[in-house]
């Protein structure tokens, strides 16, 4: 795609793994917000984690392994904090966390 400037379906840029799914143009914009929403739910601090970690990455230039230990150190770090506690009781007790903002 990037060299021959070819556009690509959305069923091979699954296969490539460049999207996660792909919907029918009528239930796009609900399946859109629901992801919104998820996102929502989420505590601006972890949500802050996870993007400083992926553009850590990419100012390296960080290689697969590199962009391993970035995250891997990015994972260890959060566990010392209020949100992963709570997500972590929530996930052993199959139960929506209950996150205080």
């Amino acid at each position: 795609m990037l060299f021959t400037g070819e556009n690509i379906s959305a069923q091979i840029a699954l296969e490539y793994g460049l999207v996660n799914k792909i919907f029918d143009s009528q239930v796009l914009e609900q399946e859109t917000l629901k992801l919104a929403n998820q996102i929502a739910q989420t505590p601006l601090p972890l949500l802050s984690l996870g993007k400083q970690a992926f553009y850590e990455q990419i100012e390296k230039g960080a290689n697969l392994f590199e962009a391993y230990d970035i995250s891997n150190f990015t994972m260890s770090s959060n566990l010392s904090n209020e949100f992963a506690n709570e997500g972590i009781k929530a996930f052993l007790e199959k139960k929506q966390p209950s996150w205080k903002l």
